[in-house]
């Protein structure tokens, strides 16, 4: 016979272990096991590297934009780079030759050539202001501003005056100047590449160049006054061909093998040599 009454009694022993267990928070439940198929685990093996190749290449592709938007924008203010020195080469021309003009060496229809140069060159370089990444520098308010300051400084010299020599050429040179600080403003913008010594040694020769066209336009119109130098003059005069040579010969030239020989060929050149003929004449 069976002992209904023995197997009420387990089974009320088991009931109240149970109770017991789950009111002291003992109850354990076993965790599923995950059984995967052999597919499924070839699949795992291909998937894993996948994943840590398109996470590797996130990065990769990430970085690769970036670059990208930087050679972008590069390109933009350098294209504003290579019209603001043109502008300035125009000027710096334009400059000496007003400087010719009122110390009497020549006639306002030869300026006026000059001047027509400097304008030509205008338009294109107002366009590149349009384009230009540059932030803290307000390419819109330059743009605007130095058409009407070249204007406002050719109406005050219209006609042969040696006493104004002086003021007129401080006049373009602030103008140069303010064109001169854009240059700076794109060689310290973003770079890649190693581009960012290239436009350093491209801003030393740039300054070179500014102390060569001021050398010449006060050597110039000098000569042709055909006076003895005042103290001031003097000084003027060696520290402007100091400026050149320093800017010439500095260390932070990055250039390569053949610029370097350009440049050394030019400091031997005829042209250079004629220069500093001139200059000890002077002095």
């Amino acid at each position: 016979m069976v002992d209904y009454r023995s197997m009420l009694i387990k089974e009320a022993n088991v009931d109240l272990v149970l109770k017991e267990q789950k009111q002291k928070g003992c109850t354990k439940m076993k965790k599923p096991i995950i059984r995967l198929t052999i597919a499924q685990r070839i699949a795992l093996i291909i998937l894993i590297p996948l994943i840590v190749l398109v996470v590797q290449n996130t990065g990769s592709v990430r970085s690769q934009w970036n670059e990208y938007s930087v050679l972008t924008e590069m390109s933009e203010n350098i294209t504003l780079f290579e019209f603001t020195s043109e502008l300035i080469g125009q000027l710096q021309r334009e400059r000496g030759r007003t400087a010719v003009f009122l110390a009497g060496g020549t006639d306002l229809a030869d300026l006026k050539e000059f001047r027509d140069q400097s304008e030509a060159a205008v338009p294109a370089w107002q366009v590149a202001c349009d384009t230009a990444r540059l932030p803290g520098t307000d390419c819109q308010k330059i743009k605007q501003s130095i058409p009407q300051q070249l204007a406002d400084v050719r109406a005050r010299y219209n006609s042969p005056d040696a006493a104004k020599r002086e003021k007129a050429i401080a006049e373009y040179n602030g103008v140069v100047g303010q064109l001169m600080d854009l240059l700076s403003a794109v060689a310290n913008g973003k770079t890649t590449r190693g581009y960012g010594k290239v436009l350093t040694s491209i801003i030393l020769l740039e300054v070179a160049g500014e102390n060569a066209g001021q050398l010449r336009a006060n050597a110039s119109s000098l000569l042709v006054r055909d006076t003895a130098l005042s103290p001031e003059e003097f000084t003027l005069i060696i520290d402007l061909k100091s400026g050149v040579d320093i800017n010439l010969k500095s260390p932070a030239l990055a250039l390569s093998a053949g610029n370097t020989k350009q440049l050394a060929d030019y400091a031997s050149s005829a042209s250079w040599k004629e220069v500093e003929r001139v200059v000890q004449l002077m002095l």
